[in-house]
């Protein structure tokens, strides 16, 4: 946008949702120059509410605190770091300021070469993202990953694991379920449950495993993985089976862990 008077004096601004896993160790701004030379400006915007359809000049919001300024010649990418801003996941804004009379343009999101926020990550150990999930439940009166603060005899891992909420009685919700099936002649017991999309990362691990009875408690983990299917950005639904022929009885369960 521009100001009305003889003097051109023109602000651009610019909005990102920065969502990671991993700690952010750096952050590059990055804007292209289409005919824009010299000193541009980058300043803090610390209201990200506004839109591009209701921002004007005349309720322009006021400019936060100088990130930093770069050099920018036409026909290339022009680099400032935002290091100092971007911190954490949220939505972050900026605005860049152009000198007065300046009839330079920089690339938008609608041209060619949008800007670009590139960000390094530091990776998260399993016991930190277990601390991440922990902090968006700050109601959350005891964090031990055996402990059941909740009461509905699923202790926190099994709610990490599988996508529960841990201060409120979900279990029905999202306990493993099973179901028979037939394939190719030979009768199926079909054990269904949900896992992290990012489970190896998360240092997570799913096992099931099957008995005939419950009275020698020798569990074993035979049973085949045959399918997944993606519910949403992080958790996928898992199928694994054992055959019933020959078999009066089987018990399957789900064994969880957390490695570090």
């Amino acid at each position: 946008m521009r100001s009305t008077n003889s003097s051109w004096a023109r602000i651009a601004f610019i909005k990102f949702a920065v969502s990671l896993t991993g700690n952010p160790s750096s952050a590059i701004l990055k804007v292209h120059s289409i005919s824009q030379n010299g000193q541009i400006d980058f300043h803090r915007i610390s209201d990200s509410s506004w839109t591009e359809d209701t921002l004007t000049w005349n309720n322009l919001l006021p400019l936060g605190a100088l990130i930093g300024s770069a050099q920018a010649t036409s026909n290339t990418w022009t680099e400032i770091d935002v290091s100092s801003m971007v911190t954490s996941n949220g939505v972050y804004s900026a605005a860049i300021q152009t000198p007065v009379d300046s009839l330079g343009e920089l690339s938008s999101k609608e041209g060619g070469m949008p800007p670009v926020l590139e960000i390094g990550t530091i990776a998260l150990t399993p016991s930190q993202l277990y601390t991440d999930w922990v902090g968006t439940y700050p109601a959350l009166s005891d964090t031990n990953t055996l402990s059941d603060p909740d009461g509905d005899l699923l202790a926190n891992l099994a709610e990490y694991a599988l996508g529960g909420n841990p201060t409120s009685n979900d279990a029905a919700s999202i306990l493993p379920f099973h179901t028979m099936g037939e394939s190719l002649g030979t009768n199926w017991f079909n054990y269904i449950y949900t896992r992290h999309r990012d489970a190896a990362l998360r240092k997570l691990t799913y096992e099931v495993q099957s008995t005939t009875n419950l009275v020698s408690n020798i569990w074993t983990n035979d049973t085949q993985e045959v399918g997944s299917a993606i519910i949403d950005a992080n958790f996928e639904i898992v199928t694994n089976r054992v055959p019933t022929t020959g078999k009066a009885q089987q018990f399957l369960k789900l064994e969880l862990g957390l490695e570090d």
